[in-house]
Parts: C-alpha cells; sequence; structure tokens
C-alpha cells in the first residue's frame, strides 16, 4: 500500500517506496532520505540501527562509577544545562536527554580515566554493533553519500575530529567510526543537527575556562570553537521554535 505525500511545493511522491524528493546530493537534509515511519529502510534504521547504538551508550555507561568534582563537575553541568534546554519537549523527549546525559558521562570519564573506557570499547557485543550500523548505514546509504558530506559546518567539525582523534587514542578505528555515525545522524536528522550545535556554541566558553589539558577536551575545545560562528537555516530555526 502505497503512502503519498504532498510536499509544499505540489509535489507528490510515495514515502513507502521512494526516497524524499528533496534529499539531494550530500546536502543536509530536512526531512530523513528514508521515511522513518512508511519506506522500509527508514522504519529499520530507526527500530533497529539506532535503537543498538542507543542500548550500547548504556551497556557502556553502566561499566563505570562516576565522581566529577571542579571543573569536570562544572563542564558536566554546562553540558546537561544545555541538553535539558534544547532537548525535551517534543514526544520521547525524556528518553533522547538521557541517552545524552549518558555520553556526556562517558565522554567525562574518559578525560579522567582514558585507559578504562578505552579498553571497555574493546567489548565484542559494543564493538560488533558499532561496526555493523557503521557498514550498514555506508551500504545501504551509499559508500560516496553516508559519510560524505555538503554542508560546510559538518564538513568543518568532520575535519577537526579526524584530526584530533588518531592523536588521542591508540586504535582509533573504533571511535572513527562513532564520529562517522553521530555526523550522519547530524546530516539525516534535521532534529539533532541543529541542537548538537548549539551544545557546542554554548559549552564554548565554560571549557575555554577549564586549564585541564586532557587532549580530549582539548578536542572538544576545538570543536566549539569551530561551531561557535556557524549559522542555522530558516527551517533548522523553525524546527527549533517548534520542538524546544
Amino acid at each position: 500500500m502505497s503512502a503519498l505525500i504532498q510536499l509544499s511545493d505540489g509535489t507528490i511522491w510515495d514515502a513507502e517506496t521512494q526516497e524524499h524528493p528533496m534529499s539531494i546530493g550530500n546536502l543536509s537534509r530536512n526531512s530523513f532520505t528514508y521515511n522513518c515511519y512508511h519506506h522500509p529502510i527508514g522504519i529499520y534504521f530507526q527500530d533497529i540501527i539506532k535503537k543498538k547504538i542507543i542500548n550500547s551508550i548504556g551497556v557502556l555507561h553502566s561499566k563505570f562509577k562516576y565522581d566529577f568534582s571542579g571543573d569536570l563537575k562544572i563542564l558536566r553541568d554546562s553540558l546537561n544545562k544545555s541538553i535539558n534546554a534544547h532537548i525535551g519537549n517534543d514526544a520521547g523527549g525524556e528518553y533522547k536527554k538521557n541517552y545524552m546525559y549518558q555520553m556526556v558521562n562517558i565522554f567525562l570519564h574518559s578525560v579522567q580515566h582514558p585507559d578504562q573506557v578505552e579498553k571497555s570499547l574493546k567489548n565484542p557485543a559494543i564493538r560488533t554493533v558499532i561496526s555493523v550500523s557503521h557498514q550498514w548505514i555506508k551500504r545501504v546509504y551509499g559508500k560516496n553519500t553516508a559519510y560524505v558530506f555538503g554542508d560546510p559546518r559538518l564538513i568543518t567539525i568532520s575535519k577537526q575530529l579526524k584530526t584530533s582523534i588518531p592523536s588521542i587514542y591508540k586504535n582509533s578505528d573504533l571511535i572513527l567510526k562513532i564520529v562517522d555515525i553521530c555526523l550522519f545522524l547530524m546530516k539525516e536528522d534535521i532534529y539533532y543537527r541543529p541542537r548538537w550545535i548549539l551544545v557546542f556554541q554554548e559549552t564554548r566558553e565554560t571549557v575555554n575556562l577549564i586549564e585541564n589539558s586532557s587532549p580530549l577536551l582539548v578536542c572538544l575545545r576545538d570543536v566549539c570553537e569551530v561551531c561557535k560562528d556557524f549559522t542555522f537555516t530558516d527551517i533548522e530555526l523553525a524546527n527549533l521554535e517548534k520542538w524546544g
């Protein structure tokens, strides 16, 4: 059964069998390439791939005890405040905020205990989920499309991270796959793209005040710096206003 949708310009497309007609080249999307309610690929990505990734975040998060003080506590509070301000006013918002809080904790724990986190990332189950998800995205969305970006903002973030990470981690292959997946999500999902950029922008002042020279904090500082002057499209601004 077809799922015909009419766009504002009058274009009619079948969301069950076709890509979104406005998914052009490697530009950031204003709607998913494959509709997440009707198209089999979109449904599989939302219900299987994304959930497995989020579950892996929870598994990794459960492996550590968290006790932040001083500058790291200040940074955690700043990141969580920004996440809370921009994520959570839509359906499923608490779920989204929870795994982003977990990502913050894991990142800051990596600053404190880099060897512990790097060791835990060797967990076969976690590695399998990340590697299989990364390969599935590349196979389905195209090796010349999935992790290639036409949005100058994502190009800049990608370049910054892929320059820094290999010098931080001895075995950076899995971390670089995680970076690919996160940037792919920013490209595909208009909900996350402007909000994650806002978090970097709003965290910049706090992270610049921290004197800790951890390579991971330097990396975060650099990403916040390159994001500082990013602006948003009218459609992204409308999404921010609509969903908080």
